[in-house]
């Protein structure tokens, strides 16, 4: 059996040239379980022969003769000399004679690629548990009549994170290519994602808000509408609440098509094609509502003027303005950011008369086109 092994080792010597699997050779291991070996990776290629040099110089084979004191003196050094040096001790050679390239340059393989994904988001999910969870429970043993707007948004954010967990988990373990549409779509733990995520999904939304905007600007241009209505009136809050005086029993959530209020929702970043235990008329007043009650807030501690910056995009993109620029169009400024969110908060907490919803959200339509249109070649 050993000669036996011995021939096929002989045999497949180009395998072995390229392949670690000395040891199992041995035993007569079978080439088919060879091969995959061989291409695990370069850790296994060059370590596994050196720990057999080192193994072989330990423990010489026998022989049938008694070895003599001197004959062991004379016997070969552990080939310690022969091993390849250590990568930080050639590193700076190479750098010395290769001109500096930025790591970002050098193209990271799929592996690293796939650690670096797991370790972002298992750190966003030990974050989530971790740290945020335990001041969500403190936070819920404080009245939230003392809550402020902070205090808010931080308890809605994590609430919102628990209940995207577990679909999240599931994605990642299954389908990770589906993250990308998952981070468009809302359903990623907000710990999980960077600061190039968060431009990545509100540049993602831009075309999305174009074409809604672009299909309604037409339908309100091109066909025959109401007597009377001017849709430019919908670009300040005083022709808003005028059109709700006139008009208001037309824009009834329960009166409106199924595609109006999907159009609705998905401008507001919200989508409507995951499963949820309420209509499309009810998830638009219920997120307008939210709106509404966040309004409030901002308008309790100051208005959008002491906002940071931070606060001030998050709280745009969620009243459907678009923050990033993008090709040929510029972002829009801090004091666009505050004009418009105040005219978003004038609409929104009107009460004689009370705005509808959806009327809001269609007056934020017509005057994102027309923000879109003033910022157009400024980028």
């Amino acid at each position: 059996m050993y000669r036996s092994s011995l021939r096929l080792a002989s045999s497949t010597r180009p395998l072995l040239a390229v392949s670690p699997v000395v040891p199992a050779m041995r035993f007569a291991a079978p080439l088919a379980t060879v091969a995959p070996i061989a291409v695990l990776g370069r850790g296994y290629v060059t370590k596994r022969p050196v720990k057999r040099q080192q193994h072989q110089a330990r423990t010489p084979k026998p022989s049938t003769t008694m070895a003599t004191s001197s004959a062991v003196d004379n016997l070969p050094a552990a080939p310690a000399a022969e091993t390849p040096a250590p990568p930080a001790a050639t590193t700076p050679a190479l750098l010395a004679d290769t001109p500096a390239v930025p790591a970002a340059a050098a193209p990271a393989s799929f592996m690293d690629k796939l650690r670096a994904f797991f370790a972002k988001n298992y750190h966003g999910v030990c974050v989530l548990l971790k740290e945020d969870y335990p001041r969500y429970r403190a936070q819920q043993l404080i009245p939230e009549s003392q809550w402020t707007r902070r205090d808010h948004v931080f308890m809605s954010r994590v609430r919102s994170d628990l209940r995207t967990l577990a679909p999240f988990a599931v994605f990642v373990l299954l389908l990770p290519e589906a993250i990308p549409f998952l981070i468009l779509r809302g359903m990623v733990p907000s710990t999980c994602l960077d600061a190039s995520d968060v431009a990545k999904a509100r540049a993602k939304r831009v075309p999305v808000r174009d074409r809604i905007a672009g299909n309604l600007v037409k339908a309100l241009t091109t066909r025959k509408t109401v007597s009377g209505f001017n849709p430019a009136s919908l670009t300040t809050a005083a022709g808003v609440r005028d059109i709700t005086v006139r008009y208001g029993a037309e824009f009834d959530p329960r009166g409106l098509k199924r595609k109006q209020l999907a159009f609705c929702l998905d401008f507001l970043g919200v989508s409507p094609l995951f499963p949820h235990p309420f209509g499309l008329a009810a998830r638009l007043a219920r997120t307008v509502a939210e709106l509404e009650a966040d309004d409030r807030r901002i308008v309790a501690e100051g208005g959008p003027r002491k906002l940071t910056d931070a606060e001030l995009a998050a709280a745009s993109e969620a009243r459907g303005v678009s923050t990033v620029a993008t090709d040929g169009r510029a972002a829009p400024s801090r004091a666009q950011l505050e004009a418009y969110l105040a005219t978003w908060i004038e609409m929104n907490t009107a009460t004689k008369p009370g705005v509808p919803k959806p009327l809001v959200v269609f007056a934020r339509i017509v005057q994102y086109e027309r923000l879109a249109r003033a910022l157009e070649g400024k980028a």
